[in-house]
């Protein structure tokens, strides 16, 4: 098995072996010179087509990596960045629970197929205009979600620099979409945060 990158980072070729004798749920592997035992499941994945291995997963971030999210949508344009345990929306600190009931929708969504490649056109933002755009950013990358109208009337995503079109049900972009009106209507805090405040005890006296 030859493994690389679209860079061509990271590239290695992997031999894979017949099964241990004493132990038949592990098989001999090699990688360069090393001759180990392994009891990943790799055979299973190498009988499936090269169609199933593709991620459905929408983003490889996960909600505590992501320290702000940009959004454009019909509604304009919305930024939200990490403070604390609060967040800044555009420039008022709301709580943390709807923006994190809006990361947890997008990262625990997984589409429900791998479309055709036609179905590329109709969500590359240089020829039509998107439904949704969503920017999530962490200290060490940035991934660009892009929703659209497929062909046939589905509902599809691109997800960062990856050439597959992820069909998703339409329940989920519903879900997306709820998720974001409640981040907007969410009450600023007026200058409070939700994190607790942390008492400092001297004596019989409470700061």
């Amino acid at each position: 098995v030859e493994v690389s990158t679209s860079n061509g980072d990271g590239e290695f070729h992997l031999d894979w072996g017949r099964a241990v004798p004493e132990a038949p749920a592990r098989s001999f592997a090699r990688i360069g010179e090393q001759v180990f035992e392994t009891s990943a499941p790799l055979a299973v994945s190498l009988a499936s087509s090269p169609e199933e291995w593709r991620s459905l997963d929408l983003t490889t971030l996960g909600t505590h990596e992501i320290d702000s999210v940009r959004v454009q949508d019909d509604e304009g344009e919305l930024t939200l960045t990490r403070a604390g345990a609060d967040w800044v929306r555009n420039d008022e600190t709301i709580s943390f629970t709807a923006v994190s009931d809006l990361l947890y929708s997008l990262v625990e969504a997984r589409a429900s197929g791998i479309g055709n490649p036609d179905d590329l056109e109709s969500l590359d933002a240089s020829r039509a205009q998107p439904d949704l755009e969503i920017w999530l950013s962490s200290s060490e990358q940035e991934e660009t979600l892009i929703f659209g109208s497929l062909t046939g009337g589905r509902v599809g995503a691109r997800s960062g620099d990856r050439e597959a079109v992820l069909v998703l049900e339409a329940e989920l972009l519903d879900e997306i979409r709820q998720k974001l009106a409640a981040v907007r209507a969410s009450e600023p805090l007026g200058g409070e945060s939700s994190t607790p405040e942390i008492l400092e005890t001297s004596g019989d006296k409470t700061q």
